[in-house]
This record gives C-alpha cells, sequence and structure tokens, in this order.
C-alpha cells in the first residue's frame, strides 16, 4: 500500500482518477520484467486507474543467459540477477513474494502458498517453467537411486550445484539431456573442475543442426567429457537437462494447454489466453496456438512491448482490438562455452 500510495502523489495525488482495477503480475519471468522496466522508463504506458502487484517466489530474477557463466564461476550471482523488487518500487507496482499453487480462473483468484488467495481483474502470467523429467514408470533403474536434481527451478539447481562444488564426487557426475542446457552446464562444471559424463537419450546431440551437434561434440570431448549415446531412461543419473514444461498447476486450473505435451498455456496472437478475455501469458509458460515457437528467452523478451501494450488496451479500452503478434520463425541461440 506504501507503494501505491506514492504511486497516486507521483502522479498528482486526488487530481487522478480512482483506481478502478486490479492488475496482478504472475512470475517475475524475462517478460514481466521488461514490462515494469518500460512502465518506469516510460510512466505513460502503465495503465491508469490501476492498482498492480507483482508475485515471484524471489525478490530477484536470474537471468537465464547467464546462468552457464554463473555456473563457471565467469560471473557473481548478483551480476545475473534482476531485482525485481526494486523494478516494482520505481514503477508504482506493489510486490508480494509468494510461492503461486494455483489458479481459479471462475474466481479470478490466484491461490498462494501460506497466504490468502489474490483477487483479480486482469491477470498476466509469466511463471517460467519445470525440467520436464522423463518419466521412469515400467522401466527398471540400474540401480535404487533417487531422481536426478532438475536445473530448473534454477534456484535450487544453483544450491545444489554450489554443494557438489563444495564435495568433490569419487565419480563423474551423470548428466541426463542433450540440447543445449546439458551442453552448457557440462561444459561450465567442467571448467571448474567437474568431471561429467553426458548420457544422451538418443544418437546424437539436440543442438538444432548437424553442425552445431558436431561444433559442441567437439567442445565436450576438449573438455573432457565423455558422451554416453541411447541410454535408457531407468539408468540412474544426477542432474536432468531434459526440456521444459510448464507448472502442473496451471493445466490443473483448466487452462487450454499444449496438445503436445508441454503443459504451457495456449494464447491468441495478442498473448490473451485462448476463451478467456482478461487472462494473459508469455514467456516460457505461453504458446500462440497460430504460432508455436520454442520456449526460449529470445521471445519472451519480444513479447513484453506486446503484452505492456494489451494489458493498457484491455484495462483502458476494452471495446479495441488487441494488438496482435507473430514471433519471427527463427532466432539465434548462444552457447556459453568456457575456457579452461
Amino acid at each position: 500500500m506504501v507503494l501505491l500510495s506514492r504511486w497516486r502523489m507521483d502522479q498528482g495525488g486526488p487530481s487522478k482518477p480512482a483506481l478502478q482495477h486490479h492488475l496482478v503480475l504472475a512470475g517475475g519471468g524475462h517478460t514481466h520484467a521488461l514490462v515494469l522496466r518500460q512502465w518506469v522508463m516510460e510512466p505513460a504506458r502503465r495503465p491508469a486507474g490501476t492498482w498492480i502487484t507483482l508475485v515471484s517466489r524471489h525478490s530477484t530474477a536470474l537471468y537465464s543467459g547467464m546462468v552457464p557463466g554463473l555456473v563457471a564461476g565467469i560471473y557473481a550471482k548478483d551480476d545475473c540477477s534482476i531485482d525485481l523488487r526494486r523494478l516494482c518500487e520505481l514503477a508504482g507496482v506493489s510486490f508480494v513474494m509468494a510461492e503461486i499453487t494455483g489458479l481459479r480462473p471462475a474466481e479470478q483468484e490466484l491461490d498462494l502458498l501460506d497466504r490468502p488467495p489474490l483477487r483479480y481483474d486482469r491477470l498476466s502470467l509469466d511463471v517460467g517453467a519445470v525440467t520436464a523429467v522423463p518419466d521412469r514408470h515400467g522401466e527398471e533403474a540400474m540401480e535404487k537411486e533417487p531422481a536426478p536434481m532438475a536445473v530448473k527451478p534454477l534456484e535450487p539447481f544453483l544450491a545444489w550445484c554450489k554443494q557438489r562444488a563444495a564435495h568433490r564426487l569419487a565419480r563423474p557426475l551423470r548428466i541426463r539431456g542433450g540440447g543445449a542446457a546439458a551442453t552448457e552446464l557440462s561444459l561450465a562444471l567442467a571448467s571448474r573442475g567437474v568431471a561429467c559424463r553426458l548420457l544422451l537419450r538418443g544418437k546424437q546431440l539436440g543442438l538444432g543442426s548437424e553442425t552445431a551437434n558436431q561444433k559442441a561434440t567437439l567442445l565436450l570431448q576438449q573438455a573432457g567429457i565423455s558422451i554416453e549415446r541411447e541410454v535408457k531412461a531407468g539408468v540412474p543419473a544426477d542432474l536432468a537437462c531434459t526440456g521444459s514444461r510448464a507448472p502442473d498447476w496451471l493445466e490443473a486450473s483448466g487452462l487450454p494447454v499444449d496438445p503436445g505435451g508441454s503443459g504451457r498455456v495456449l494464447t491468441e496472437p495478442s498473448l490473451q489466453v485462448v476463451g478467456m478475455a482478461g487472462v494473459f501469458a508469455s514467456g516460457d509458460c505461453g504458446l500462440i496456438r497460430e504460432c508455436q515457437r520454442p520456449a526460449s528467452g529470445v521471445w519472451a523478451v519480444r513479447a513484453a512491448p506486446v503484452l505492456a501494450s494489451n494489458l493498457k488496451l484491455s484495462l483502458e479500452s476494452p471495446e479495441r482490438p488487441l494488438r496482435k503478434w507473430r514471433p519471427q520463425q527463427w532466432a539465434l541461440q548462444l552457447l556459453t562455452a568456457p575456457e579452461g
């Protein structure tokens, strides 16, 4: 409420219209962070007459593109962190640090762990993704071991990674996965002196092209990282870098989701959830039905101006059509490959 009072005072106090709506930004992903930044730099783009709340499990958000460098020791954690609380303060947005556990669209309420539900008039979802750990049901594990650590959410993984670095294993760290995350993290860990084994489900790495696969294979070999191919799902691993999916509570809430199994919320080109006026989704938890793209920071970042415009339109001029966006089909993917 302090932030709200400050915002009204800065904008002219009693002469401004009373607050009529409550917009909740669920999650501190890259899209929401950039929307906040736009409101700080261009206050006129912030929806008028609206109380805005951001809900995030942490007061900072990690920039995912720098995480391999963080693991490698190239960056400090503060270098990779976006200060959500500070952004909210500057943008006149209330900040609530809480774990989101569910959504009830009919009641227009967001459920929070150990807190009362949060009611909204408009809702924007940017809650990121979790690691899609393969189901081991029906396959016998070679050893009775706990499930591998998931790389997402990032904060628990980084705490686990720090602990592992402090207590070197007698055997190589077994990393399941063959995509960009598995490749980058194995190289980052190897640069810190941690021996790694990469466990592939298929025959090749999954970096999008044969040329990229060949170059990455060479980098892994030069770093002393062994590659095991066509490894069954039941084989034990220490770390899972096996793709991502949206948090389960989104589908459980009755939102329309990707039938392909990613759990990502289906949206129109406006980023409004299909069949649900006033609810938007972006970043790794959203998927535009008409032009589907992989979960990636590239599209999350570029969605921000569209989301900011449509949130304002939805609140101030609901009779006007929302802005449509068609993300580019291809995007450059950069891989961190530390030396040493």
